[in-house]
């Protein structure tokens, strides 16, 4: 039980451990992030006749974000 207990008190921290200069840095980190991956995963979309997979492109956008702002609320939570 201690460890299910201190995951749902960790969970209820996330709304306090949220600042805004993580989202900011999150926001570009997805932007640069994501647009090198969208080069990379979609280049053929801009340089050849490809169809662009508008799914792919926001979904790597936002991986990034989530990864970047999760890893630092969970950097934030274990300093305290």
């Amino acid at each position: 039980m201690g460890a299910i207990q201190q995951t749902i008190e960790q969970s209820l921290n996330i709304s306090t451990a949220i600042t805004k200069k993580q989202i900011k840095t999150a926001v570009i980190i997805s932007i640069v992030v994501g647009t090198i991956l969208t080069l990379i995963n979609q280049g053929e979309a801009f340089f050849d006749a490809a169809e662009l997979n508008w799914f792919k492109v926001i979904l790597t956008y936002i991986v990034p974000f989530c990864v970047s702002l999760y890893s630092s609320i969970l950097a934030k939570i274990e300093t305290k």
